[in-house]
């Protein structure tokens, strides 16, 4: 059945009317108020985000998109859809390349990243990097714990010797920078996503944000990270944000496993002092391999252009406390598990690994 046809009528119509108001407050914010508000209309197409239809001035946003997104995101993909219309109607080329030099201006003045709704790029001199950061991290799976250790070592080295170099150089205004929202909208977002952000900022060389929204499907209010940097950096985020998670539930379902069978007692309490506890762990394993490479002189400063880009996106922004935590048994349990974990050997090659408690592990 198409799935449009599922929508109640006077939901459409809500979801119509909050598109045509965010397009409204983006044109006059951005584009001051010149371009004339398109149709709009919802498109049941599978894996439809949204697209323009340049000959009927039609916008079509994706209906799969909308329930599972927050307007945050739904903002995105509206800014993407108009920066083609900006080509089209206000640079007068209708027949420029979809995603050429054009397409990349009206991006920067709709305030998005040509790649916001695609996937994360890379140059072959970056390629080249990475594949070379896979090796090794698959070295970082041997059963010879230095050998792993000396390879984990390795990767985190070279990765942080490649964006030295590249922020040495002065690329403002020709390097670019991408910004993407990583995992689910969260109603809370619980002390184990603030840690896994805080890691990524401080040691995969991107900028963290928690973008507060609401639920396009319920009008919840929601939370999303987003990350901003350099585009191998983001990829790599969001490689290393994706595998932690999977391997999180990997070990409590492990955990919990373990002391059904010990007959232990496990409340909603302590699986939560045991989620905290893993990703701690896998902070303070990543932070000892920091501070070896701070004795060896390498040291990151941050990069310019990330911060300057960031900053004029998010001018306005406030902090998020850290939340507390309960120290005991399943903390511990978890913090030994959490230093355990070693990321897999590349940045596409999915499931999750870990020496801590996976069944069948080692």
């Amino acid at each position: 059945m198409d799935l449009l046809a599922q929508i109640p009528p006077v939901v459409q119509r809500r979801w119509l009317t909050g598109i045509s108001v965010q397009f409204d407050r983006i044109n006059q914010e951005q584009c001051g108020g010149k371009l004339r508000r398109p149709q709009v209309a919802l498109s049941s197409r599978q894996g439809d985000l949204g697209r323009y239809d340049r000959v009927s001035r039609t916008m079509y946003v994706g209906v799969e998109h909308l329930l599972r997104s927050t307007w945050h995101d739904i903002c995105v993909t509206i800014r993407h859809e108009m920066a083609h219309m900006v080509v089209s109607e206000l640079y007068g080329a209708p027949n420029a390349p979809s995603h050429g030099d054009l397409f990349a201006r009206a991006c920067r003045m709709l305030k998005v990243t040509p790649e916001a709704t695609g996937p994360v790029a890379s140059s072959p001199a970056q390629d080249k990097i990475g594949e070379r950061i896979k090796k090794l991290l698959r070295l970082a799976q041997s059963d010879n714990p230095n050998e792993a250790q000396l390879a984990m070592s390795a990767a985190q080295k070279l990765l942080l010797q490649h964006n030295l170099d590249l922020a040495s150089v002065d690329r403002a205004g020709t390097e670019d920078f991408i910004c993407k929202c990583l995992g689910e909208p969260l109603g809370r977002v619980s002390l184990e996503h603030k840690v896994l952000s805080g890691i990524l900022e401080t040691h995969f060389f991107v900028r963290c944000i928690w973008i507060r929204s609401s639920r396009v499907v319920d009008g919840r209010a929601a939370s999303q990270l987003e990350v901003t940097g350099r585009r191998h950096n983001v990829a790599m985020a969001e490689y290393v944000h994706a595998f932690v998670l999977r391997t999180l539930e990997d070990l409590v379902f492990a955990w919990r496993t373990e002391r059904y069978y010990k007959r232990l007692p496990t409340s909603r309490t302590d699986i939560n002092d045991y989620r905290n506890g893993v990703v701690m762990g896998f902070s303070e394993h990543l932070e000892a391999q920091r501070s070896a490479l701070k004795a060896e002189g390498l040291v990151w400063v941050g990069d310019a252009g990330v911060d300057a880009f960031y900053d004029e996106r998010h001018p306005s922004r406030a902090s998020m406390a850290r939340g507390h935590y309960r120290l005991g048994e399943a903390h511990d349990a978890g913090k030994d598990d959490g230093r355990a974990i070693r990321l897999r050997g590349g940045l596409d090659d999915g499931g999750a690994v870990s020496r801590g408690r996976l069944l069948g592990g080692g």
